[in-house]
């Protein structure tokens, strides 16, 4: 439990080069479990007047399209004092439980040094599984937004804390990891609407830890062993120790998200809407009438052609397809070959220091050290850490691909801390590329062969080797595109362009499926102007 954590001081902020010191935040969940009222709370927090933000209700969500909101802070953490404006020692959980406004406050912690204040850009995104059923388009408009940004720090997954990992978390949640794969290794999950009636009630049911519980369920789901934050968005006007426990877990989130390094926004996907499949199922079956009457205008040339023509058109038909593999695999390999930074992983400690139990019946005055482990898939670049005011990292050590710290409390207070591993994209994919590697060295080896084939016969044979060329170029470009289409994933990169296209109903019009194509590929839109 989370009953005595503070903010944090943070690390100054990584920049990367042409960046702003502004942290871009996207803040993404299912319909009704807080992602506005996260919003809320981190405006009252910092006073930032978006406190009448729409709340969705009866299975509807109210923010119908992604919202950002600019909000400047300094980090501070938050005591319960009484009206003398004395500090309110340690009590137990129910004296605490039990506290009224008649009987304490929250008041600021002055600190000696002060911090410097923080800009937060975040885009409040529409709920899915609402009752409109535009789960799909809802995404489109996510992922779009989400590509106009250089940089995003975070992304936030809200869920009510009184919700289970169903059905629907599954289906959400795979198609975040496959739509953002580069984000999700360090996807924050924020478990909302976590109040302290919920948490007392599951006291008195015996649960020793309620939020350890719900991190190792949400680890079985998925597999993951991400950042987890407990927030009661609207606490009670009547209880200061609710209202306490919001403001040092917003500080605790805060100082996460502002020790993180902005990460580029990279291979991003679409999961096409139906609307979308339905026009690209007509642009794929334009698409393979080209390539047949490409195909047809192949045969034609080679039926009049002698044996060594054939030979010939046959060379240069392997060549153009050699071509085109290395093309595409080259590709992979530069999407897989970035220098940037991506998340390897995350490391979490918490832990309540309890006067009773540590200090009344153990006569320990400090939490334990913790030893912090972590071993990533390759070399360790950059190592991101939180801590409380009231705890330090210390001990440090980082040999390749393996890293551990210490976490430190001080004396009679609470720990809690994060740490966040980076590694360079090209690392990462290092095995993934040496394959890539290989396989364009074995299609570059069949290219020079059939290349020299193919110049050795054109010299006995002439013929017109630019048309030959521009055949087989059009038949692999045409089978490219087919396969695109067909795919249930797209390129966010390419939504912008032709994002009006797909607001067509029926068939499209062959303008608008050129239109279409001459975005993706210009030279090909050119033939099927040419053979349409």
């Amino acid at each position: 439990m989370d009953q005595d954590r503070d903010s944090e001081s943070i690390p100054p902020p990584y920049s990367p080069q042409n960046e702003t010191s502004e942290i871009n935040v996207l803040i993404v969940g299912e319909t009704q479990h807080g992602k506005s009222t996260l919003v809320q709370a981190i405006s009252s927090y910092a006073g930032a007047g978006y406190e009448d933000i729409e709340i969705g209700d009866n299975g509807q969500s109210c923010t119908k399209e992604v919202g950002r909101y600019s909000i400047t802070t300094t980090i501070d953490q938050y005591q319960l004092v009484d009206h003398n404006g004395h500090p309110v020692l340690e009590q137990s959980w129910k004296q605490l439980y039990k506290l009224k406004a008649r009987d304490a406050r929250v008041e600021k912690v002055v600190e000696p040094r002060r911090r410097s204040p923080i800009t937060f850009n975040f885009f409040d995104t529409p709920g899915l599984g609402d009752s409109a059923g535009r789960d799909m388009e809802i995404m489109v408009d996510i992922l779009g937004q989400l590509a106009t940004l250089k940089y995003v720090s975070a992304m936030i997954y809200v869920r009510a804390a009184d919700k289970p990992f169903s059905t629907s978390f599954a289906k959400f949640f795979d198609y975040l990891r496959r739509s953002m794969p580069s984000l999700c290794n360090g996807l924050i999950i924020l478990h909302s609407k976590y109040t302290t009636a919920q948490l007392n009630e599951a006291l008195d049911r015996g649960e020793e830890d309620p939020e350890e519980n719900r991190r190792q369920t949400f680890a079985k789901k998925t597999g993951l062993d991400l950042t987890h934050f407990f927030l009661d968005n609207v606490p009670s006007e009547r209880s200061p120790f609710a209202q306490l426990r919001t403001l040092n877990e917003t500080s605790n989130l805060l100082s996460h998200i502002g020790s993180q390094v902005p990460l580029e926004v990279t291979n991003l996907r679409l999961l096409k809407t139906e609307r979308i499949q339905r026009f690209q199922s007509f642009v794929a079956s334009d698409l393979r009438e080209l390539a047949r009457r490409l195909e047809a205008r192949w045969e034609e040339l080679r039926k009049t052609a002698s044996m060594a023509e054939q030979l010939t058109m046959d060379s240069e038909a392997e060549a153009t397809r050699c071509e085109a593999a290395i093309e595409r695999i080259e590709r992979q390999i530069s999407d897989l070959s970035g220098s940037g930074l991506e998340i390897l992983g995350t490391r979490t400690v918490a832990q309540d220091y309890k006067i009773y139990k540590h200090l009344i019946k153990n006569a320990k005055v400090n939490l334990k050290d913790q030893t912090v482990y972590f071993e990533g898939d390759c070399k360790i670049q950059e190592v991101r850490k939180s801590a409380s005011s009231s705890s330090k990292w210390g001990n440090e050590s980082t040999r390749g691909s393996s890293w551990n710290g210490t976490l430190s409390s001080n004396m009679l207070r609470s720990m809690h801390g994060t740490a966040t591993f980076y590694g360079r994209t090209c690392d990462i994919n290092a095995k993934e590329i040496a394959l890539l590697r290989a396989s364009v060295s074995q299609q570059s080896t069949q290219l020079d062969f059939v290349r020299n084939q193919a110049k050795k016969l054109r010299r006995l044979t002439g013929g017109d080797e630019e048309m030959v060329k521009k055949l087989r170029c059009g038949i692999e470009a045409c089978d490219r595109q087919i396969k695109a289409a067909d795919s249930e994933l797209y390129e966010v990169s390419v939504h912008e362009k032709i994002k009006d296209l797909y607001k067509v109903d029926g068939r499209p019009s062959r303008p608008a499926v050129i239109q279409f194509i001459e975005a993706l590929d210009p030279q090909l839109a050119m033939l099927m102007v040419s053979y349409g």
